[in-house]
């Protein structure tokens, strides 16, 4: 299992508590809200990984390793007591938190350090709770919360207190040291107090690129000795990590440098312990409170056993070998092809769009003002029905009533003499087809079957020079592209699997959306998870005043 496998198979709680509440709805009171209850919990489900360390490890650069950023300040001011967490957001802000009292102020994250750092805000006088850093980041797409903790051997002590009271609520723990300095007596301490459940602490030695393997191998060797004499039972997983090198290779694109900077084991073993946990600790409680409330519903024993058989399936699968997800979709997602975090319109169509307004802009203005114009268009039978319409959105009724009646005007004296013509002749539907607009006589398909040729272009160009650019294409265009390829076996390939992770990421915004409303957390849903249904349509069917109803693709 990795961690859209996980995901998926939420979703697939969700559709079956889905398919069974309307038997819920019809019984008797209380049962809607029980429904409701694990809607909401399922929605809310996430792992928070506590992130722990003294002033100056780097900490910080550590997390926008890990999150494939370098958006979270780093800098030499030690923090305050206020907790800051990331989650996911679709754009990039800061919700800053005062409790009771006051309304949450949202800020830039350029002004994050002026709150939580001791020299923007001295001994947390500004009242703050906590910093609510959104990023859009995959990890924390697919479930994971970190909590970067004021940090340990503060001079501010409140500091350290607050680091300690958290660390109960988080579900795992990530010490974070340097080879510059290994373990303090502190963290040793931190260790062996054991806020956590044993077995939940991880222990990363940052900057091993600071000094030799041999080095190296000495240090990690005292520290094993350190967590040994300290009796810090059970032993937590040690990883000799360089945030520096990492965050280096992410912007190159080096997959061997960040293969060297050791954070692809650290986020490979997180993601299995937090699989492991939450499919034993959260996954069963939610099947087994599900089967419950099914169990007394005889109406859905259909459901029943499709839970049951998803029950199976779960937890009688080998948990030894979960792939390493996180690191590769997460982290390293600057090392696969370059695409917009989340598919908003298609490039094509934006353009086709684009510059059928502007010429409407000017056509619009001709046909009512020029004679010329208005002879043109009634001698074309005015514009195809498609872009009629098109006109139409734009158009006063002032503009429409002096550009139209010549068009109507021809299209009755045509009729008129098709009204004349022999019985033996051909059909009169000919005839009056004959009088239609055709679509290569309109004008403005003309400008569009440009704009598009144009759009193609120019996207054919950048996918064949550039080996990581996948363009963000509705299918319709996606097919006139794809054509386009056929001699470009390696291109055509990125481009497929480019398009299956939109429509797989689209169709995840999409359940989301419907899991979080069904469970009254709304709150929850990100801009994104808002926009899902129209941005899921027009990924399948393009913009619909490009390729709207009766549109040809060329």
């Amino acid at each position: 299992m990795n961690l859209r496998e996980y995901e998926r198979a939420k979703f697939e709680l969700a559709a079956i508590l889905r398919t069974a509440l309307p038997f819920a709805q019809a019984g008797p009171d209380g049962e809607e809200a029980s429904f409701r209850e694990l809607f909401a919990r399922l929605a809310e489900d996430r792992f928070n990984l506590a992130v722990v360390g003294r002033f100056n490890r780097g900490k910080t650069s550590l997390m926008n390793a890990m999150l494939g950023t370098t958006r979270l300040p780093v800098g030499v001011v030690p923090l305050t007591s206020v907790i800051t967490t990331m989650a996911y957001g679709s754009g990039e802000q800061v919700v800053i938190d005062y409790g009771r009292g006051r309304l949450p102020l949202r800020i830039n994250i350029e002004e994050l350090p002026a709150y939580v750092t001791q020299c923007g805000n001295p001994e947390n006088a500004r009242g703050v709770r906590e910093a609510r850093v959104q990023l859009p980041s995959e990890p924390l797409r697919l479930g994971f919360r970190l909590i970067d903790t004021p940090g340990l051997g503060s001079s501010v002590v409140a500091n350290t207190r607050t680091t300690e009271a958290f660390l109960p609520e988080a579900d795992a723990l990530l010490l974070v040291t340097s080879f510059e300095s290994p373990l303090s007596e502190e963290e040793l301490r931190l260790l062996r107090a054991g806020p956590l459940t044993p077995g939940r602490a991880f222990l990363a030695v940052n900057k091993h690129d600071t000094v030799s393997a041999a080095e190296r191998a000495e240090i990690l060797a005292h520290i094993r000795d350190q967590l040994a004499g300290a009796e810090v039972l059970p032993t937590p997983q040690i990883f000799s990590v360089s945030a520096r090198q990492a965050l280096e290779a992410t912007a190159r694109s080096d997959a061997a440098g960040w293969e060297a900077s050791g954070l692809p084991a650290l986020l490979a073993n997180l993601e299995r312990f937090m699989l492991e946990e939450r499919r034993t600790a959260f996954l069963d409680r939610m099947c087994a409170r599900i089967e419950s409330l099914l169990a007394a519903t005889p109406q859905a024993a259909p459901e029943l056993r499709r839970l049951r058989e998803l029950r199976r399936s779960l937890f009688t699968a080998s948990t030894g070998d979960a792939p390493a997800a996180m690191s590769a979709v997460g982290s390293a997602a600057a090392l696969a092809p370059e695409r917009p975090g989340w598919f908003a319109a298609c490039a094509v169509c934006q353009r086709v769009e684009r510059e059928v307004f502007d010429f409407l802009c000017g056509f619009q203005n001709a046909i009512a003002s020029n004679p010329d114009a208005r002879a043109d268009l009634a001698a074309r039978g005015g514009l195809c029905d498609f872009h009629t319409w098109v006109y139409q959105a734009m158009a006063s009724p002032q503009g429409t009533c002096l550009a139209y009646p010549e068009v109507l005007e021809r299209l009755a004296a045509g009729l008129r003499t098709a009204a004349t013509l022999p019985e033996e002749g051909a059909p009169l539907s000919e005839a009056v087809e004959r009088l239609r607009p055709r679509e290569d006589a309109c004008e403005v398909c003309r400008v569009q079957a440009l704009a598009e040729r144009a759009a193609v272009e120019e996207l054919l160009a950048m996918i064949k020079t550039d080996d990581r650019f996948v363009p963000d294409v509705c299918m319709p265009h996606f097919q006139l592209v794809l054509r386009r390829l056929e001699d470009h076996h390696e291109a055509a390939h990125r481009l497929l699997l480019g398009q299956a992770g939109s429509l797989d990421r689209l169709a995840a915004d999409m359940r989301r959306y419907a899991l979080k409303v069904d469970g009254v957390r709304s709150a929850l849903v990100s801009q994104e998870e808002d926009r899902a249904h129209m941005r899921g349509l027009m990924l399948l069917a393009g913009h619909p005043s490009v390729t709207g109803p009766g549109r040809r693709r060329r």
